[in-house]
């Protein structure tokens, strides 16, 4: 399962470091740094501001954080079953039902 699991990561990797050279040059790295930052810089600020105490924070964190989460999507590693692989060992007295 370990084996499995390494080459179909490994297989992943490779694919998407092919398109992740093209996409990440210096330039938009750079940019993108800038960018965090002055982001990180500015919700330090905000978060500064604000006293608690207002009634519609909650509910408008509650409202943000369930938008940003629907914004990605879930990546895993899952494939369709290898068939060789989830068959019982030769010998073994297991009932296929």
């Amino acid at each position: 399962m370990k084996s499995l699991y390494t080459s179909r990561l490994s297989n992943h990797l490779t694919e998407m470091f092919k398109y992740l050279r093209l996409v990440f040059n210096d330039y938009f790295v750079l940019a993108l740094l800038f960018l965090i930052g002055g982001l990180g810089y500015s919700y330090s600020n905000l978060l500064k501001t604000l006293s608690g105490s207002e009634w519609w924070l909650m509910p408008l964190c509650i409202v943000v954080i369930t938008l940003v989460e629907q914004l990605g999507n879930l990546a895993t590693l899952v494939k369709e079953p290898d068939f060789v692989f989830l068959l019982p060992p030769r010998g073994s007295n297991v009932a296929i039902f």
